[in-house]
């Protein structure tokens, strides 16, 4: 029987599920949610206020991260440090001017407006979902804002117990149902 060996997701990473100020507000246990009930304003303004240098970093990040693939496909740095091409200053020029063209700074800053001005045109949603980092907007945004909204919590054991109770509402994120499955979280025994 083949297993799959990846998995794909409509998000960046598992994170993701949890920056999206309404898919987290329905993540909280029932006991954290009622803390934020008539403050649903002030939980989304505190996730979302700082959106633009996500989006920016997000942009940043979908162009910066395939280069490296692209300097190893034009064999960086393996072809040039053989010791064939070690006399060959011609080859060695050549190698060194293909990785510049790659690594030109101004193509790379109009890559990243480029999808800077696409992510701007996307729903906050999809935004969220697919054009912000999960794990650092998480890290840097989301833990924080819940220690402030809702009370302190080591920021593993709440993580934890957001997508232990995301498992409960599978309606919300039903593209998961296999991982809570393998997690043993069904929703009879979460």
């Amino acid at each position: 029987m083949h297993k799959p060996i990846y998995w794909f997701y409509r998000v960046i990473v598992f994170e993701n599920y949890l920056i999206n100020p309404d898919a987290l507000l329905s993540a909280l246990p029932p006991t954290k949610r009622e803390k934020v009930i008539g403050k649903e304003e002030q939980f989304k303004e505190c996730l979302i206020k700082d959106i633009d240098r996500w989006r920016k970093h997000g942009a940043l990040w979908s162009v910066i991260n395939p280069l490296w693939e692209k300097l190893r496909r034009l064999g960086f740095n393996k072809d040039l440090l053989t010791p064939e091409i070690a006399t060959d200053d011609t080859k060695i020029k050549a190698m060194l001017q293909t990785w510049y063209n790659l690594l030109n700074a101004e193509n790379i800053f109009n890559d990243f407006q480029e999808k800077l001005e696409h992510i701007k045109t996307k729903p906050l949603e999809e935004q969220l979902a697919l054009h912000i980092h999960g794990k650092r907007f998480y890290q840097q945004v989301v833990d924080p804002c819940l220690n402030t909204l809702i009370g302190q919590q080591e920021s593993k054991e709440r993580f934890f117990n957001l997508f232990k109770e995301l498992s409960r509402n599978r309606d919300s994120i039903r593209d998961l149902d296999f991982i809570w499955e393998r997690m043993g979280l069904n929703p009879e025994n979460a």
